[in-house]
């Protein structure tokens, strides 16, 4: 699991206020919090298609929002552990390890899928035809034969070797930085407009 929280100190903003303005801070201060984590995620999802290989709607589903209140003024977004074990390697780089099975990497573009996958389940292109399984090396290779011609399909590592791809929180760090500011002056402008 991945998580960035987003805070916000009101205690600039009430300097100048009178009382009954310094009511409405926390009401804008939430707003603007919850507004900023919804431009963030729409970043980080951006962030997503720019730096990894053509991600599923899952991978891009996954950010959840907890968020601000106004007796809570933090908004945090995280990504869920079901996605983040797949993509801190896409993060942090270094070894893939499968705990159970192997990694499935397609060796032909004709079995891939539109997200760069494998169009079918594995166990149903062993279960082909003419497809058929020989190692080559250290590697079990999973091979498709037509006649004489013999083409590679899949290769089945257990392991692999991920390099940094990802900045995650990076595209998110950078609209809280520029544009929170903006977006609480905004809220506090409505919020003080419409105060009773």
């Amino acid at each position: 699991m991945a998580t960035i929280s987003l805070a916000s100190d009101i205690k600039q903003a009430i300097k100048k206020l009178d009382s009954l303005q310094r009511k409405q801070v926390p009401y804008a201060a939430k707003n603007a919090l919850n507004d900023i984590a919804f431009k963030a995620k729409k970043a980080e999802q951006n962030a997503q298609r720019r730096y990894l290989d053509r991600p599923v709607k899952f991978t891009q589903s996954g950010f959840w929002i907890d968020k601000a209140t106004t007796k809570k003024l933090t908004v945090t977004i995280t990504i869920p552990q079901n996605r983040w074990k797949y993509i801190r390697h896409q993060v942090e780089g270094g070894a893939s390890t499968r705990a159970n099975g192997f990694h499935a990497i397609p060796l032909d573009p004709s079995i891939q899928n539109k997200y760069g996958g494998v169009r079918s389940k594995t166990r149903t292109l062993l279960k082909r035809k003419g497809h058929f399984v020989a190692k080559s090396g250290s590697t079990d290779i999973l091979f498709k034969r037509q006649g004489k011609q013999v083409t590679p399909l899949l290769a089945f590592k257990k392991t692999t070797m991920q390099t940094k791809k990802y900045p995650v929180w990076k595209a998110a760090t950078r609209v809280v930085e520029s544009k929170f500011k903006h977006s609480f002056d905004k809220a506090l402008a409505y919020a003080l407009r419409t105060a009773r």
